[in-house]
């Protein structure tokens, strides 16, 4: 259900959607926080993800990035 979501969307909503939700802010004590974010190239063959957790002092416990090459189509999946 996902990708026929996607697929109806015009490409220019995929591609300029941020989301700005203010200030950054530690977790409480005791809890971690996890940022991700992710991005698909104009042409839509790359994309990308980063994820960032964070203890409630605010230093970085964990961090990943990691980018792949799209499939052209589903039935390519």
């Amino acid at each position: 259900d996902y990708l026929k979501d996607v697929h109806g969307t015009r490409r220019s909503q995929l591609l300029h959607r941020t989301v700005e939700s203010g200030k950054w802010e530690t977790p409480p004590r005791g809890a971690v926080k996890i940022n991700v974010d992710g991005a698909i190239s104009e042409q839509g063959r790359n994309s990308g993800i980063g994820v960032v957790i964070r203890d409630s002092n605010g230093e970085v416990i964990g961090a990943l990035s990691e980018s792949s090459f799209l499939p052209a189509t589903v039935e390519d999946v």
